[in-house]
């Protein structure tokens, strides 16, 4: 009766074992099924412990990782972030990345910690570039490094997006236009600071109309009109007028510069004399 009873109790535990087991891949199963939408799968390893995959988005902006348990055993896996090079020059970068852990915000990591158990049979990273100016825009080989040597290192490749910042330094656009028709500068120019991480773009400029100002023997408002208003790099230079869908003005090289916008407004024997501002410009960067 003894044995008999210890050889239930062995069937149940073994009927238990592999229900865990069961359990553990079909939930690692349905988890991997959820995220994959939209996502290519590229690459996968597994063996007793833990499977491994490696998918991207469209874009090749974002690396999605999935690590599942095979087993029901507590596994734990770390890989470091390697070599981050550029595939056009090779040329090498700081080693660390922004990652998300099961779809939280993104944070820089250097490194990526897994812990799988029965509680979390199945974790999604996802990788991108950071978000840095630094970082020339293109394809980048970036190398994960396992911590154990019975898991094999993870090559991803990356595209860094074309990144840039604008900063406008203005002030309102007013022209003292009290000698006649002619062409007035404006009394200050604008700059702006651009940084790019990527070359071939353009400044673009858009504005609104300028207005006389409010003067007591006027009964009505004095719009001069946008095509009248012209703009340009250099105050000696050639200047163009601005439309309605806007003028560009040039580009430069990837890496930082500052430009100094210049305005002039073309006066008629149709205008009255007198100060006008009121006109309001914008600035853009077009690839």
């Amino acid at each position: 009766m003894i044995q008999g009873r210890t050889s239930v109790k062995l069937i149940w535990v073994i009927v238990l074992a592999l229900a865990v087991h069961l359990f553990l891949l079909s939930n690692s199963a349905t988890i991997t099924a959820a995220i994959s939408s939209g996502v290519g799968w590229d690459w996968s390893f597994s063996n007793s412990d833990i499977r491994i995959e490696l998918g991207y988005d469209r874009s090749h902006e974002e690396a999605v990782i999935v690590f599942s348990a095979v087993s029901n055993r507590p596994t734990n896996v770390s890989y470091q972030v390697g070599s981050i090079k550029r595939i056009t020059d090779l040329a090498g970068y700081n080693s660390s990345l922004l990652v998300s852990k099961n779809k939280q915000s993104f944070q820089l990591e250097t490194n990526i910690a897994v812990h799988l158990d029965s509680y979390n049979p199945s974790l999604e990273y996802r990788l991108r570039m950071p978000g840095d100016l630094d970082l020339p825009a293109g394809d980048y080989q970036v190398e994960l490094i396992p911590l154990d040597r019975n898991l094999p290192p993870i090559s991803i490749v990356l595209r860094q997006s074309k990144l840039y910042e604008l900063h406008v330094n203005s002030s309102p656009i007013e022209f003292e236009a009290f000698s006649g028709p002619g062409d007035y500068l404006a009394k200050e120019p604008i700059s702006v600071q651009v940084k790019t991480n990527f070359s071939g773009w353009r400044l673009k400029v858009h504005g609104s109309p300028l207005i006389l100002v409010n003067d007591a023997q006027f009964d009505q408002t004095e719009h001069i009109p946008l095509d009248r208003m012209l703009v340009s790099l250099d105050p000696d230079g050639n200047f163009v007028p601005i439309t309605e869908h806007g003028v560009f003005l040039g580009g430069t090289q990837s890496g930082s510069v500052l430009f100094t916008v210049y305005f002039l407004l073309q006066s008629t024997w149709d205008d009255f004399a007198g100060t006008y501002e009121g006109g309001s410009v914008s600035f853009s960067i077009v690839d």
